[in-house]
């Protein structure tokens, strides 16, 4: 069943307001394309992402990963959650996205961020104020949602990022 959209813009409008209590920096997305630039600026003010919001404009936010690392699984196998956990850390913090995939929140960044997809894996890494990923509460036109599965993003629930496979 798919929530209404009311309901679905209160959450998101929720979600806008606890993460920016957080001090997280978020950009307005519309089908994971952000809707302003954002790369090297500071965010829209809160009351102008709400707007969009509830204008229907903007159906997901998209959380700036400045001092963050997302590990996206696109895959929705999860023997690639414990290999990517084997490699960076247990996490608890974790967005189900709409396809299926998964993404597993950590604290800080890796001195290098490796290539995954060219090591075989169907995952990236995202990291850096000038990336984001799509929060929980997001959601796409087909009315699928990105949802937490585990632990919500909250201070100080976010392991570090470790890469126990650099040389």
């Amino acid at each position: 069943m798919t929530a209404d959209p009311e309901s679905r813009q209160d959450q998101l409008i929720a979600e806008l307001h606890r993460l920016r209590g957080m001090g997280l920096e978020v950009v307005p997305v519309l089908e994971k394309q952000a809707l302003v630039p954002f790369k090297d600026r500071s965010s829209l003010p809160t009351s102008k992402i709400e707007a969009l919001i509830r204008d229907g404009e903007a159906t997901g936010l998209g959380l700036r990963l400045g001092g963050l690392t997302v590990v996206d699984i696109d895959v929705s196998d999860p023997s690639w959650v414990t290999k990517a956990e084997a490699r960076f850390g247990k996490t608890d913090v974790r967005v189900r996205t709409p396809s299926g995939g998964i993404h597993l929140y950590y604290a800080g960044q890796l001195d290098h961020t490796p290539n995954l997809k060219g090591e075989g894996w169907p995952v990236d890494i995202k990291t850096g104020e000038n990336q984001y990923v799509v929060c929980a509460a997001s959601w796409r036109a087909d009315g699928r949602s990105y949802r937490v599965e585990g632990t919500a993003i909250a201070e100080g629930a976010l392991p570090p990022i470790q890469d126990n496979d650099a040389a």
